[in-house]
């Protein structure tokens, strides 16, 4: 039985939704995020009824600001690096995250491809999920990746 996470109501509990006996979820093709309803739909009824879970379409015409967040990743000598099968995780040691509310060591962070989330309905090539804990909180940090053909390195 495969599973897949959501976040419950932002940052406040990660929880697990089974997927049935069904297809194994994925990130592409018919069990891609846009039907992960679909395959369950008694288990997964938040994937398409939910306010804060995965996979999300951000509107560019809706304007947020969210002032006061920070992220500060120093370099490092070892990480941790483990093949998940849907994705590769690398668990490092530190790392923080910083908002008005609190303060977050980073755990983890994982790649996707392709995307989960999408802009104005547009899948990314790339994914990269953040993922910070505190006692009772899991604040994700994600990031987009558009393929590029220009070397944009400067160092």
């Amino acid at each position: 039985m495969a599973k897949a996470s959501y976040i419950d109501d932002g940052h406040d509990e990660l929880s697990s939704v089974s997927l049935g006996h069904g297809p194994d979820f994925n990130y592409t093709c018919l069990g891609g995020p846009l039907n992960w309803f679909d395959l369950d739909m008694k288990h997964n009824a938040l994937c398409a009824s939910g306010r804060y879970q995965s996979p999300i379409n951000i509107d560019s015409n809706i304007h947020s600001v969210a002032g006061g967040i920070g992220i500060q990743i120093p370099l490092i000598d070892i990480a941790h690096f483990k093949n998940l099968g849907s994705t590769v995780e690398i668990t490092l040691s530190e790392g923080r995250l910083f908002t008005p509310t609190g303060r977050y060591a980073l755990n983890k962070f994982h790649f996707y491809t392709p995307s989960e989330h999408r802009i104005d309905e547009e899948s990314y090539p790339l994914e990269v999920h953040f993922v910070f804990k505190d006692p009772g909180k899991h604040p994700i940090a994600v990031f987009l990746f558009p393929l590029t053909f220009v070397n944009t390195l400067s160092w």
